[in-house]
């Protein structure tokens, strides 16, 4: 810690809570709200001197509300938070909001499993009034840090959307539990900002943002029921065991092929919305990274060759076996 190499006389920061907090909760729904008042004491300052002397307070509400019964197979919540703090710890000259506070923040989340069509669809939606963002000059004349720029960054929104398919659901007698899972962050692919860097000069100041404005996820799940298991081992011979490996592979390629047809045309239809005619196109990255994949994937399971795989190096030792007895 470069604050301890300078000192070994700090002590440790404190903080007094006050909380209130009401909830009520039923089969199918849940309401929650909390207020609370918080007094932060010795905080650490790094000018004009290394020391304890910093305190803060944050005071606000928070208020969340859960519902899975108005709409049939439709679960949604909605959370809301108010925030009023300000720190004076580190450089700041005094008691000022810090640039990681907002003071407004909503979130929505909604779920919706449709049943025909073995599929869930989940949207989140975060709102956030923007932050403050400071420029901190030392002044050789005032023998400290003054505010040489500051402002508000510009409100936060972030769309989320992920779906998961589950293509064995309601099937008898199913040896593997299989889940296609995707999603995508920031799906109107707004700017989001979260501060400002300023140069040594003060001329110029960069935003920061995200390293990537859009994220994207997608992934295969499988596991073997314990069905799956008992059907092996009562398998009468090797070969229906090297068929039945086989057949797994081909349906992962399938499913895995399926997967890969629907989300990356969600994600073209993404782009096709949210960007200008002559944009970059962004989602050839996931189609050319999967895709390969989904080669080898192919290969694996109609093209293996029998020199690399498992099931020819154990009867080629089961009949080196048989030979040495």
């Amino acid at each position: 810690n470069m604050q301890l190499m300078n000192t070994t006389n700090l002590g440790y920061t404190k903080a007094v809570h006050y909380l209130a907090n009401y909830i009520k909760t039923t089969k199918d729904r849940t309401f929650r709200v909390e207020a609370f008042y918080k007094e932060y004491l010795d905080l650490v300052k790094t000018s004009p001197a290394l020391n304890n002397s910093g305190s803060g307070y944050a005071k606000g509400i928070e208020v969340f509300w859960r519902d899975k019964k108005t709409v049939k197979n439709f679960d949604y919540w909605i959370s809301y938070s108010y925030l009023d703090t300000k720190r004076d710890f580190m450089n700041y000259p005094t008691q000022m909001q810090p640039t990681f506070a907002t003071p407004h923040t909503a979130n929505l989340v909604t779920k919706r499993f449709v049943t025909k069509l073995k599929t869930g669809f989940n949207f989140t939606y975060t709102y956030a009034t923007g932050r403050p963002y400071y420029n901190l000059k030392y002044s050789n004349t005032e023998g400290k840090f003054t505010i040489a720029d500051k402002g508000e960054t510009k409100d936060y929104h972030n769309m989320g959307f992920s779906m998961n398919y589950l293509p064995n659901l309601g099937k008898k007698d199913t040896k593997t539990f299989i889940v296609l899972v995707a999603s995508v962050t920031n799906v109107l692919n707004q700017d989001q900002v979260f501060g400002y860097n300023y140069s040594y000069d003060e001329r110029r100041k960069e935003a920061i943002t995200p390293p990537a404005k859009q994220f994207f996820f997608n992934k295969t799940m499988e596991t073997t029921t314990n069905q799956s298991l008992e059907f092996q081992s009562l398998d009468e011979t090797r070969k229906n065991d090297m068929l039945w490996q086989l057949a797994k592979r081909r349906s992962g390629f399938k499913y895995s092929l399926l997967s890969y047809l629907v989300v990356n045309l969600f994600l073209n239809t993404v782009w096709f919305l949210s960007s200008d005619p002559g944009s970059y196109y962004w989602p050839v990255w996931p189609m050319l990274g999967w895709g390969v994949g989904l080669i080898f994937q192919y290969f694996a399971a109609y093209h293996a060759s029998n020199y690399f795989s498992a099931e020819s190096e154990y009867e080629k030792l089961k009949q080196k076996e048989k030979e040495n007895q």
